[in-house]
């Protein structure tokens, strides 16, 4: 039951009270988010019912109630609307494939193309092979993309296992020294792979096929 208050602009007194209920707030925010997969979108989900709880709790002041008495149902209310893409800043577009809300609606799926690399492990639906992430250089003319996309799987499918993955590391952009501690081996031996791999690749051009 709301209790009736002189209506009023909020005052210090204000924000003393939504901090003494800001623990609440942040637990009905963490438990409503927990099935949020990524870190990064469950924590800025958690600021923004903590935010909206703090706009809708200067509202109540204003119409001269007291939100005290229904912190919980206050942050419910704010993480609904946060799960639903309401911002304190305005809503979330549901079609920008960029935008959380898509992602949490199970419409677009944005994934790092250097995290789904294959080494050696056979090629599992939703994965890309290292041909498709050089192919997709924006830099390469088309032409070449296409040829390159026919030659790789070729080149690459003639390659003993320990040069086939440290070619899937190299191509998808992995650092000598990232590339190193993956496969186990030294830096070095990944530099000496790297120019064995160059030497192969000029030469696999020059064969007649």
């Amino acid at each position: 039951m709301c209790v009736t208050l002189t209506a009023a602009r909020p005052g210090p007194a204000a924000g003393e009270a939504f901090a003494a209920a800001l623990p609440r707030v942040r637990a009905v925010a963490r438990f409503a988010t927990r099935r949020v997969p990524c870190p990064d979108i469950r924590e800025d989900l958690e600021a923004e019912v903590v935010a909206l709880a703090w706009r809708a709790y200067l509202a109540l002041l204003q119409r001269g109630k007291d939100p005290a008495a229904f912190v919980t149902t206050l942050a419910r209310r704010a993480a609904q609307a946060a799960l639903a893409g309401r911002r304190v800043c305005g809503a979330e577009k549901a079609r920008d494939a960029l935008s959380p809300l898509a992602r949490l609606r199970g419409r677009v799926r944005v994934e790092r193309l250097g995290d789904r690399v294959v080494v050696d492990r056979g090629r599992r639906p939703g994965e890309v092979v290292a041909a498709e992430l050089v192919a997709a250089d924006p830099r390469v003319r088309v032409p070449d993309q296409a040829a390159f996309r026919v030659d790789f799987p070729r080149f690459r499918g003639g390659l003993p296992d320990a040069k086939r993955a440290a070619l899937d590391l190299l191509a998808a952009g992995w650092g000598t020294g990232a590339a190193a501690a993956r496969l186990g081996v030294s830096a070095g031996r990944v530099s000496q792979l790297r120019r064995e791999l160059a030497g192969g690749w000029a030469a696999f051009h020059d064969e007649p096929r």
